[in-house]
């Protein structure tokens, strides 16, 4: 009895329950649903019904009542017929509920029921596997993907269709169509061999037959991709399981891969400065030295050329040659920025590091060397000529030293790092003065008795250039592809592990093929990273202001820099008696360009060098633009003033003004796209944002001359300059701060 009592306790409530559950499943099935379509092709039965006032979302499922039989649980699809929304499935007949189906037009649904699959559609590749008629609901999910796709919100489709026969490839043949106009599509057929014979052999899309391989297909998908990959898959329990072992596979081999590249990147951005960052910053530095001097000591060799070539015209260079001399270097700078950025994205930074300088002693021996012709190009024409090509290989380093610069420096000081390298320039500017000067000394006499002979100073100067790029051609040939571009655009792990213990350790020399522990995954093309990451309004703003900024500096920096010869001049600050000796004409511009230098822009650069990593990028280009500016406006309003009864001042105020443009944006224009953009983009985004500026570059050299010719024109040229600066510092806001940040963290990576 007490047994009894105890089972019936244990019962009761089971049995309410059931009643319950019976009662709510008859109020939920009251409703009959009318049916659109059913057919059957082959054994495959496809039915669309028509939905209720429920909402149905792709991957649910939902219980289907057919009286006298019970119920049935099948995966559902939201679709479209004859333009109204619809409930889609499809029944394969193997049992006798299955093969009567097909003869019913009314049918009770119990639903909806599960999770769906909407989470897939966050990611920017998805992967879909239908084994049979489970096709059917991950239709839906092509569908939304077609509807965001024509939003411009880009979603890459692989489907995968493994059906047993050939009836059922018929039987969704319609259905494969569609796929494939949308993304790629790969269809198995498991237990039948395709041969010419068949009816429907050919298909409008390939099939393969045997069963897939779902390690390969989905280790595929990942080395192509960046980023994360969502997988939806619906078919027999057996076809499930082994996709969801391909899944665990790849992602047990990622994360031994991803162990490693974080341990590579942790001990690049944790490493403590030593000898190995000094001999990377000599190695960039060197040509960066190099290609600072050949771009401003034109501003005195056209001073030099007007003496010895244009006699004629009052030992001047017409306006128009001389802005063609001093803007060809700026026309091949932007060349060599935007191609030479561009490559070494996708060839590499190593393929590109080297072939610059060798471009650039091309260049400088050529000018050296280059002759007035008798007939056809003029002189200038021709140093015109060997300028542009000594500017395509100056041009070229920017990118390339400045992210390899980047990409081998710690977190902690890769902004001083960056900037020792850019303080090179300012090191080649004195440099460019001091052979000025000591080429004048060394042809004294010569000259004075001859001053044709200045001919001999001006193939020095233009010279004595290749002479630091040769001493360090073989260092950037021999330099290592960097860890991170290793890492994170050509996903070799082994390689960028490798290349980062070689830095680490001091042995600056080539990673070997042979070395590599694993082979190195299929590269993404450029094109579709480049058009990905800046197809994002965030990331095409900040890409805007590095160039916008570099662009508006540059018009004032060059239009100062590569004139200050002519603005001493204009000014009649040290100017020799008159009548003067072309010597000492000559020898005044050289001293005071030297003077200026000095004074000017070779302490702003080690002032940024200094206050980089302690106040951060941003602040530095904030307050430089904000004091030229200032500085501008004030020597163009009282400029007349200034050059009659103050010239010790107005030279002071443009000594300030050059201080200011290193210990402000010249320095960190260069120095924020060098970590600001993830590795796959970065060169090339520097590439571009150095091009914009030295087409603001190309505006200064060319619109100098004829500008300051006019009357009043260089109280005109420094309002423009002022003006340039104040729009400099409003697309300052458009930039990140960089300051102790990881290349990662700035870069997003994924």
């Amino acid at each position: 009895m007490h047994m009894n009592l105890c089972t019936t306790r244990f019962l009761l409530p089971a049995f309410i329950l059931t009643i319950f559950d019976w009662l709510v499943r008859i109020f939920r099935l009251s409703t009959s649903t009318v049916v659109l379509q059913n057919e059957k092709i082959g054994s495959i039965t496809k039915i669309v019904l028509k939905t209720d006032k429920k909402v149905y979302k792709p991957g649910q499922w939902f219980l289907l009542y057919v009286p006298p039989f019970d119920l049935h649980p099948f995966s559902v699809t939201t679709t479209s017929f004859n333009g109204q929304p619809a409930l889609g499935f499809a029944v394969s007949s193997c049992g006798k509920f299955t093969r009567t189906i097909s003869s019913i037009h009314t049918f009770r649904i119990d639903g909806p029921y599960g999770n769906s699959f909407d989470d897939i559609l966050k990611h920017k590749k998805i992967i879909l596997i239908a084994g049979g008629i489970g096709i059917t609901p991950l239709l839906n999910i092509v569908d939304f993907a077609k509807k965001i796709n024509l939003e411009d919100k880009s979603i890459g489709i692989e489907f995968i269709f493994v059906a047993n026969s050939i009836k059922t490839l018929d039987a969704f043949e319609q259905e494969l169509v569609e796929v494939k106009g949308v993304g790629n599509l790969m269809c198995f057929l498991t237990k039948s061999t395709l041969v010419s014979t068949d009816a429907g052999y050919d298909r409008p899309f390939p099939i393969e037959t045997g069963r897939p391989d779902f390690v390969q297909l989905l280790s595929k998908q990942k080395n192509e991709h960046l980023s994360s990959i969502g997988v939806a898959v619906c078919g027999p329990k057996d076809m499930i399981i082994s996709v969801r072992e391909a899944a665990r596979h790849s992602e047990e081999k990622d994360t031994v891969e991803l162990d490693a590249r974080e341990q590579a990147l942790k001990e690049l951005n944790e490493a403590s400065w030593g000898m190995a960052h000094w001999r990377a910053i000599l190695v960039a530095g060197s040509g960066f030295l190099t290609d600072s001097y050949d771009n401003f000591v034109i501003g005195i060799m056209t001073t030099i050329i007007g003496y010895v070539y244009f006699g004629w015209n009052k030992n001047k260079i017409p306006d128009f040659d001389n802005g063609w001399l001093k803007a060809a270097s700026s026309w091949g700078n932007l060349a060599g920025q935007f191609f030479f950025g561009i490559l070494g994205d996708i060839l590499g930074r190593k393929k590109m590091y080297g072939i610059e300088l060798i471009i650039l002693i091309i260049g400088s021996v050529g000018c050296a060397l280059a002759a007035p012709p008798a007939r056809g190009f003029g002189f200038a024409g021709v140093l015109g000529f060997w300028r542009f090509i000594l500017g395509v290989g100056v041009g070229g380093d920017y990118p390339v030293s400045g992210v390899i610069t980047s990409e081998f420096a710690s977190t902690k000081n890769r902004g001083t790092m960056i900037a020792l390298v850019f303080a090179m320039q300012g090191v080649g500017i004195l440099l460019g003065s001091a052979v000025s000067v000591l080429a004048l000394l060394a042809y004294q006499n010569m000259i004075r008795a001859d001053p044709t002979n200045l001919d001999y100073v001006w193939r020095v100067m233009a010279g004595f250039g290749c002479i630091p790029a040769l001493c360090a051609v073989y260092f950037r040939l021999t330099i290592p592809e960097t860890p991170r571009y290793a890492l994170d655009v050509e996903k070799d792990v082994a390689k960028g592990a490798a290349a980062a213990k070689q830095f680490m350790t001091n042995k600056m020399t080539i990673v070997h093929e042979e070395e590599h522990i694993a082979p190195a995954k299929e590269k993404r093309p450029f094109h579709t990273s480049f058009i990905e990451y800046f197809g994002k309004w965030g990331n095409l703003k900040v890409l805007i202001g590095t160039a916008m900024t570099w662009f508006f500096l540059d018009i004032g920096f060059y239009g100062t820099n590569l004139n200050t010869s002519t603005i001493i001049s204009a000014i009649g600050w040290g100017a020799p008696p008159s009548p003067a000796a072309p010597y000492d004409v000559i020898w005044n511009l050289a001293a005071g360009s030297a003077i200026v230098n000095l004074c000017g822009n070779f302490p702003g650069y080690f002032f940024t060098v200094f206050f980089v990593d302690r106040i951060g990028r941003k602040p530095i280009q904030f307050l430089g633009f904000a004091m030229l500016t200032l500085t501008f406006l004030f020597m163009a309003i009282f400029f007349d003033t200034l050059t009659k009864n103050y010239i010790a001042a107005f030279v002071f105020l443009y000594c300030f003004a050059q201080f200011f443009f290193n210990f402000g944006p010249n320095s960190t224009t260069f120095i924020i796209p060098a970590e600001a953009f993830p590795t796959k983009v970065r060169s090339s985004a520097h590439g571009i944002s150095a091009a914009a500026g030295k087409a603001g570059a190309i505006i200064a050299a060319q619109g100098f001359d004829p500008l300051k010719s006019l009357n009043g024109g260089m109280s005109m040229l420094l309002w423009i300059f002022a003006g340039c600066c104040f729009l400099g510092l409003l697309f300052t806001f458009l930039v990140p701060e960089t300051k102790g940040k990881s290349l990662e963290e700035l870069g997003d990576y994924e």
